[in-house]
């Protein structure tokens, strides 16, 4: 199985321990193969037995400190993937794999921004995204919430997220709400990506708050 033939979905999940039959199940019924997953909320004294789904392996990066936050992947066993915790910082959110295929190399991130974080975090990600690209071919891609509403041109750090993109050649293909409330409809969950993607669409979920997003690499 290679990547070409495999549907990716993020989600915000929104305390996974809880919802794992309920992730489980989303997976079951959507043929999911590679499902990433942000604010997990996991913590070191929650192991990865409590967090099982037969069939997948699950790659995880909890935070560090305080509650909250945390991001993690499930990828179907299937897939040749690997964990590179040498591209990763300890200020980011931000978990990668490496999925080879027959004709290439992935990179795959995952991503969770936290709301507060100042525009000192866009220094933060360039220098992570530059090391990920340093001397590689591989296409790289992440799907994250990014917490910035890019539907929205007044958002005060959206010029920051912009110039990520045109530096490491990032595409974003979800333009329509991921996050639906009483007062607003914001466009937070993303799936950045360096080659083109295909059959990229929103999907809702009764896990959380926010809506899966659905690509094909």
């Amino acid at each position: 199985l290679t990547m070409q033939d495999t549907y990716l979905r993020f989600l915000n999940v929104c305390h996974l321990r809880n919802k794992v039959s309920e992730v489980h199940k989303f997976i079951k019924l959507n043929g999911v193969q590679v499902m990433g997953l942000a604010e997990t909320w996991l913590t070191s004294d929650i192991g990865d037995g409590e967090l099982q789904i037969p069939g997948f392996t699950l790659f995880r990066r909890d935070r560090s400190a305080g509650t909250g936050g945390g991001v993690a992947i499930y990828c179907q066993q299937s897939l040749a993937a690997k964990h590179r915790p040498d591209l990763e910082m300890d200020n980011l959110e931000l978990l990668w794999l490496e999925i080879a295929s027959s004709k290439t190399c992935h990179i795959l991130g995952c991503l969770y921004r936290p709301p507060s974080q100042s525009i000192q975090y866009w220094s933060r990600l360039e220098s992570a995204l530059t090391s990920v690209h340093e001397g590689r071919q591989a296409s790289t891609a992440i799907m994250g919430d990014f917490n910035i509403n890019v539907s929205d041109p007044r958002h005060p750090q959206l010029t920051y997220f912009r110039d990520i993109c045109a530096m490491f050649n990032f595409t974003n293909y979800i333009h329509e709400p991921t996050r639906i409330t009483d007062t607003h409809a914001s466009t937070l969950d993303l799936p950045l990506c360096t080659q083109r993607v295909e059959d990229i669409s929103v999907q809702h979920s009764d896990i959380s708050d926010h809506s899966a997003i659905i690509f094909a690499l």
